[in-house]
C-alpha cells in the first residue's frame, strides 16, 4: 500500500490520514475492511 490512491497516502499512510483517504478512491466493496497497516 505505497500510493494506491495518490500523494495523500503516500504522506500520510500511519493511519487516520490514510484510511479516510483510501476508501474515496477504492472500490466501494471494502471501505475500511482492506488491510490498510
Amino acid at each position: 500500500m505505497e500510493r494506491k490512491t495518490g500523494d495523500y497516502v503516500e504522506g500520510s499512510l500511519s493511519g487516520s490520514h490514510y484510511q479516510a483517504f483510501v476508501p474515496q478512491a477504492l472500490p466501494p466493496d471494502r471501505p475500511s475492511s482492506t488491510p490498510l497497516h
